[in-house]
């Protein structure tokens, strides 16, 4: 017999082909002299899984799963520690700077353990998700997390937990993170009406990103086309590797899931000015389709308040999966008043038809006064010299409104001329007195309009642009007031 010693990582192994059996300790593994390529796979007991059966137990059919450290014919248990270096996705999941275990990730180990221990059966649905305690990883440290499923006839129960040591006894205590049960069965097909898209979305996926925290691997939605009766989002789901290493493929999709959790959260922000995580769910069912998924369709339950249901469809309208009854935990995350804001700011600019190479600046007046009275030395980052020094002669209310104005006509201009540095931008006015830039020897003309708490300034190089917004500037208004009225 050789013995080895190395410091445990489960995925990664001192390989040995000439017997199969391991046997662990905390330390040592002890391997005969036959060789093994364990390369590829967990460090499981023989006396737990067969030959054949470890063979199919990869952690590339199987990223969530880790070590198995118990298994009979009704149950499994595993343990698996997250990092930043195995589990890329969650870098691109952080809230406040932490990484946070996603829920559908966490569903999507459920559904793995699940396979691992009857590779045959279905998941049909999952019912009583209950999100208790969320996993992260404290100071960006790994987490190591227990996984338990139990099952009776066709129902799998499951539930996450980690440990901690007390603080004043020093005793391990055990948290539950996530639950849920398991339904197996077969899957039916559903579709249903293929939403009908406006031409202008209520949120570009552009948009979306600048509000929510989400990474890359997260920004799984094209766009919220609109919020009126129903919620219409339309899903993008580009591949990301998400571990380190090359899974075949999920078992879950978690992402169409994650693209019905953010879209509801956006109608629920912008509808009841409330932000939140997921917290339960009574029901996420499966439905038979080879389709890809596009759109995701969802509603408030009007009986029930903070209930929401929504399906993901495909293109042609066929149901790939359906939730009832998800709730979200209503979470602090500050004032949301400048992302509320910013969400009317993006919403007037797609109210207006703005020209072909032109750019519509929306400014919060009161947002960006707020902000000046925190930082007054902000404007040393759009005002040059000068422009300061012209600022001396005026009273403290025309002074705001001039830097104001100077801040909103600099700020239209960096998409035209391509440039962020406002403080290359140098204002002119013509003989009309309104303002003007020169850039390369061309102009780019400034035209403003006020209303309510906006001040809305186009940037084009057509003086004519210019005209026609300004001759509109009443219907600009009424558009605005409507808007607010509105909301």
């Amino acid at each position: 017999m050789i013995i080895k010693s190395f410091k445990y990582n489960p995925y990664s192994f001192h390989q040995n082909k000439k017997n199969p059996k391991l046997i662990k300790s905390a330390k040592t593994v002890i391997l005969s002299t036959t060789q093994i390529d364990l390369s590829r796979k967990f460090l499981v007991d023989m006396d737990l899984f067969s030959m054949e059966e470890s063979k199919q137990i990869t952690r590339d059919k199987f990223p969530m799963v880790g070590k198995i450290t118990q298994r009979n014919d009704t149950s499994l248990s595993c343990e698996r520690t997250l990092s930043l270096e195995s589990d890329l996705y969650l870098d691109h999941h952080r809230f406040n700077n932490t990484p946070f275990l996603p829920g559908v990730i966490g569903l999507e180990l459920f559904a793995e353990m699940s396979k691992v221990l009857f590779p045959n059966k279905i998941i049909q649905r999952f019912e009583d998700i209950h999100f208790l305690s969320a996993i992260r990883l404290k100071e960006d440290n790994p987490i190591t997390i227990y996984t338990n499923l139990t099952v009776s006839d066709d129902i799998a129960d499951v539930v996450i937990t980690s440990t901690s040591k007390g603080s004043s006894d020093n005793k391990s205590n055990s948290k539950v993170h996530f639950k849920a049960k398991m339904i197996f069965g077969s899957r039916e097909r559903e579709s249903q009406k293929i939403p009908v898209l406006k031409k202008l979305p209520l949120l570009t996926g552009e948009f979306i990103y600048q509000i929510l925290p989400h990474g890359s691997s997260f920004q799984v939605l094209a766009e919220i086309n609109s919020i009126e009766n129903e919620m219409i989002a339309v899903g993008s789901f580009p591949k990301k590797q998400l571990f380190g290493w090359k899974v075949k493929k999920l078992l879950t999709n978690p992402f169409i899931l994650e693209a019905g959790f953010q879209a509801i959260g956006l109608m629920d922000f912008i509808l009841n000015d409330r932000t939140g995580l997921p917290s339960k769910i009574k029901q996420v069912t499966y439905f038979e389709s080879e389709d890809k998924p596009h759109f995701i369709v969802g509603r408030e339950n009007i009986e029930k308040r903070g209930f929401f249901d929504f399906s993901v469809l495909s293109r042609k309208g066929n149901v790939l999966v359906k939730v009832n009854d998800y709730q979200m935990v209503e979470i602090n995350f500050g004032d949301t008043s400048s992302i509320l804001e910013k969400l009317r700011s993006h919403r007037i600019r797609q109210l207006l038809p703005v020209p072909k190479k032109a750019w519509l600046e929306v400014i919060d007046k009161q947002l960006f006064l707020d902000k000046l009275s925190r930082e007054p030395d902000f404007v040393s980052t759009f005002l040059r010299t000068d422009e300061i020094d012209e600022l001396e002669e005026l009273n403290n209310k025309d002074k705001q409104d001039r830097i104001l104005e100077l801040f909103a006509l600099k700020r239209s201009l960096r998409i035209v001329l391509l440039s962020r540095k406002m403080l290359n931008f140098k204002l002119k006015k013509d003989e009309t007195g309104k303002h003007y830039c020169s850039h390369k020897g061309k102009h780019v003309y400034l035209t403003k309009v006020e209303e309510s708490n906006y001040l809305l300034v186009l940037a084009s190089r057509k003086r004519k642009d210019g005209l026609d917004f300004y001759n509109k500037r009443e219907t600009i208004k009424a558009k605005i007031v409507a808007m607010i009225n509105k909301k």
